[in-house]
């Protein structure tokens, strides 16, 4: 990308400079600039023309940043008022997972145990073996209740 900015560049630089070559008669023919307000008329000394467009190009550089720092400066409220609403849902985003990790302790009935487990259910809860053995019997496997843990740990260390 900076490569091709620069090949812009130089291209757009090599035709300006072209074109001022090419022209170098009028470019460097001297005229006077005449300013008529109605109530005072100015006349300026005389000037070479490649100075004029100069002073021109440089007076609409600037009148067109003067028009582009209002934008500049709504865009930059904008932008300093949509960082203060990201803020402050992170923080309300924060304390609505604190709160809700409160309700999980209150209702779960031993916090030490889910930590060791590594899951969001109490090492105590255990499956029901009987919603899985339809399934385990159609893929040709025999379980029986008595010698299966069914907790979530130990499912996790089977996957």
């Amino acid at each position: 990308m900076k490569k091709s900015t620069l090949v812009i560049w130089a291209i757009i630089f090599g035709i300006l400079a072209l074109l001022i070559f090419e022209n170098q008669e009028f470019f460097l023919a001297k005229q006077t600039l005449r300013i008529n307000l109605w109530v005072k008329e100015y006349h300026l000394p005389e000037m070479a023309n490649a100075l004029l467009t100069l002073i021109f190009f440089l007076a609409g550089i600037i009148i067109t940043f003067l028009f582009n720092v209002s934008a500049r400066f709504r865009a930059r409220r904008t932008i300093k008022k949509l960082n203060a609403t990201i803020t402050k849902h992170n923080k309300e985003l924060s304390e609505l997972r604190t709160e809700i990790d409160a309700l999980k302790g209150i209702e779960s009935p031993s916090d030490s145990g889910s930590s060791e487990t590594g899951s969001n259910f109490p090492a105590t809860q255990t499956m029901p073996v009987e919603s899985f053995k339809g399934e385990t019997e159609k893929a040709g496997e025999h379980s029986s209740g008595a010698d299966t843990d069914n907790t979530p740990a130990a499912a996790d260390e089977k996957n």
